[in-house]
């Protein structure tokens, strides 16, 4: 499967210093799942001379998308470390809307909510 998400919302900075800055994001999501799975089932017969056979064969597949509404927070910090370099940590949580699939007898169930966490450094131009 695929997810694909887009977020939206106001950025909050606090600057405690002249150096570093930290800040809050809370983000309304919307996420698209792409689900594309393929299962097979066989009935096998064991005969009285021991062969066993397949007797019945089953296959389902799928492939169908869904849009999921979520929301999310994360908070983070920017430093500037020297000149134009600058340093940036962040992390978070994302709530999202849990999804299922039924697959023949079988249910996929997805919950796409989680945690992230990015860091980096980078130049100003």
């Amino acid at each position: 499967g695929r997810l694909l998400a887009f977020w939206l919302g106001p950025q909050c900075a606090w600057i405690p210093k002249e150096r570093a800055a930290f800040f809050v994001l809370p983000r309304l999501t919307i996420n698209h799942f792409q689900m594309e799975a393929d299962r097979q089932e066989d009935w096998m017969v064991t005969g009285s001379d021991g062969r066993s056979r397949v007797d019945y064969s089953w296959r389902d597949s799928l492939d169908e998308g869904q849009w999921r509404w979520g929301v999310g927070l994360v908070a983070g910090v920017e430093v500037d470390i020297w000149r134009n370099v600058f340093g940036y940590a962040c992390g978070g949580y994302d709530w999202v809307d849990a999804y299922s699939w039924e697959l023949g007898p079988n249910t996929i169930d997805l919950d796409a909510s989680g945690v992230s966490v990015s860091a980096a450094l980078g130049l100003y131009l």
